[in-house]
């Protein structure tokens, strides 16, 4: 899993723009064939990001 981390300048889904600091997670599984890659899956972890945001995440169906 790679770890990146950036800093939120502008408003992103309605959370205001905050200079707020945050850390997410992805990680990357590539298929290579003669060596090149013919596929590549990426899997990020946008939850983890939201929640540092201040994101109130809901299951659907739950009301807003």
């Amino acid at each position: 899993m790679v770890h990146d981390a950036g800093t939120q300048e502008r408003e992103w889904m309605n959370v205001p723009a905050g200079n707020a600091h945050f850390e997410y997670g992805w990680i990357g599984i590539f298929r290579i064939t003669d060596g090149k890659i013919v596929e590549a899956w990426i899997q990020e972890d946008n939850l983890w990001m939201m929640q540092q945001l201040g994101l109130e995440l809901r299951p659907a169906g739950t009301g807003s």
